[in-house]
């Protein structure tokens, strides 16, 4: 199987031509983002930017062909007065499978934000958290980084992924990870080192008998230029293993898929020749690990 957990859409793609596209990049499943909320098109003349029932409705359309194969994700601005509902229309009405979110001058930590977080455990739908520099919305250095995604904990039915490795806090991120994981292990009981003492977190890391479903999964979307990919790659295997990692490019347009095979290439080549792993483990990455954020595998 091979998936790509992070496509973004113009806003104008055809669901039947979406299929056509993945056929040609054989690709099994995709995750698509809506348009982003008007407060972050503000460059947009006012009568321009689309409401958030035009955002829901087109989006929904292009997953009208096969849902199964066509995951939406809907990017919500949590500062909306209704955003919670949002989350309910979206899931419940249109039948988006997940929530993007972009922190744009507010803190994924905040307690304001909190019911938003329990509307998204209530609809049992994964976020996309945006972590890491933005190339836009000014200062986003303040805003995105990995570490405020600790707070999560809190919300244990809330899956999510972090994108783009945290980029450039590519350590921050696979920590952050790692704390879950390590919790999700010691709540499974089975590794008999990691009974015994944290400290032993890594020592039957890579034996699929003691692996287990963590609420926090990692994007591997570039973020990472060219020159840190292999060096990303090998660290985020190294501590967590294969059954975290989910492969995603970060592409425009949903029905031209055409730049995703050499990302695809790319990543293969370094997991395959220079960190030697198993075909197994290869597809896990590249595409059957993007079910275990929507709950399914």
């Amino acid at each position: 199987m091979r998936s790509d957990c992070h496509i973004h859409v113009r806003g104008d793609e055809k669901s039947e031509d979406i299929l056509r596209a993945m056929e040609r990049a054989k690709l099994d499943l995709i995750c698509i983002i809506s348009w982003p909320p008007a407060a972050t098109l503000l460059e947009l003349d006012v009568g321009k930017r689309p409401t958030d029932h035009q955002r829901m409705e087109r989006t929904a359309r292009m997953t009208a062909g096969d849902r199964e194969r066509i995951r939406a994700f809907y990017w919500l601005d949590p500062t909306a007065p209704d955003a919670a509902e949002q989350v309910e229309r979206a899931v419940g009405d249109f039948r988006f499978s997940g929530v993007k979110l972009i922190p744009d001058h507010w803190h994924i930590w905040e307690e304001r934000f909190f019911p938003v977080y329990e509307r998204i455990q209530k609809m049992n739908v994964p976020v996309l958290f945006h972590v890491g520099i933005l190339w836009g919305n000014a200062d986003s250095s303040r805003f995105c980084r990995p570490a405020d995604c600790e707070v999560i904990q809190k919300f244990p039915g809330v899956r999510f992924a972090l994108a783009h490795v945290g980029w450039p806090w590519t350590d921050e991120c696979i920590a952050v990870a790692d704390r879950f994981k390590t919790m999700a292990r010691m709540k499974d009981g089975r590794d008999p080192e990691l009974k015994k003492d944290v400290v032993w977190r890594n020592r039957n890391l890579h034996q699929r008998e003691f692996e287990v479903d963590v609420q926090c999964k990692v994007d591997l979307t570039p973020g990472t230029p060219d020159v840190y990919r292999a060096e990303v790659l090998r660290t985020c295997y190294e501590v967590l293993g294969t059954d975290m990692l989910l492969f995603g490019t970060d592409s425009g347009g949903a029905d031209d898929l055409t730049t995703i095979k050499a990302q695809q290439e790319r990543d293969e080549r370094i997991f395959r020749e220079e960190l030697g792993l198993s075909e197994g483990d290869i597809d896990r990455i590249m595409g059957t690990n993007v079910l275990k954020l929507f709950g399914k595998a």
